[in-house]
């Protein structure tokens, strides 16, 4: 939770410090990021209005590629995202990586080559890494596997335009024009190629799905 220091001021001066923080012998715990000198400003305030204040420092991890120390940080985790490293940028988020989107009207090219998909746009902005990506979807409250692909369909379309494309494993049900989906990401399969004609890309989909559903076997 991003609290920023007008909001920290505003807590401590309008509810007694102690009940913001301490209710009946149990702990409520707040995170606050800040920099150097907003952290001075909310020691200040801690002292003022009696409530304790405790700062952690940066923490450093090791580089997947280069094995150097790196400080943790959003620049950072993004970046991993960027670069398609869902695995490690997940590891660091202590959580899924995910998207979520309205569903569209796609073109059916994913119902005629035998793996139908919801066809999603996201939030102007997004940062969707390129490729293709295992991870999973939640209908009615439980995980399905999912596919998701990232790209531009090279094999069968010229047009520039980026999609985000979900096909749900094993999963019979068609998603609605208007509907809302959000996809988890666990791990990236592959990137985006180009295949000689449909049927190559129809037999790259289907060894995609069967190593989704076996990583998924391992969980």
């Amino acid at each position: 939770i991003d609290v920023s220091k007008n909001l920290t001021y505003g807590l401590a001066s309008l509810v007694a410090p102690k009940g913001i923080f301490q209710e009946a012998n149990t702990v409520t715990r707040f995170l606050t990021i800040s920099d150097a000198k907003a952290m001075e400003d909310k020691v200040k305030l801690a002292k003022k209005y009696g409530y304790s204040l405790e700062s952690i420092g940066p923490v450093a991890v090791g580089d997947r590629e280069t094995g150097k120390k790196i400080v943790v940080s959003s620049s950072y985790i993004r970046e991993c995202i960027y670069q398609g490293n869902i695995k490690f940028a997940n590891e660091l988020l202590c959580s899924h990586y995910s998207a979520e989107g309205k569903i569209v009207k796609g073109s059916g090219i994913g119902t005629k080559l035998g793996f139908p998909t919801a066809n999603i746009v996201t939030e102007e902005n997004k940062l969707l890494p390129m490729g293709v990506f295992a991870g999973y979807v939640l209908i009615d409250g439980k995980p399905k596997a999912a596919a998701a692909n990232i790209g531009y369909n090279p094999t069968v379309t010229d047009k520039h335009e980026l999609r985000f494309e979900v096909h749900v494993a094993n999963f019979r049900s068609s998603f609605k024009p208007g509907d809302t989906l959000r996809f988890y990401f666990t791990d990236k399969l592959r990137d985006e190629k180009k295949f000689a004609n449909k049927e190559d890309l129809k037999k790259q989909i289907k060894k995609d799905i069967e190593k989704l559903l076996k990583e998924e076997g391992k969980c």
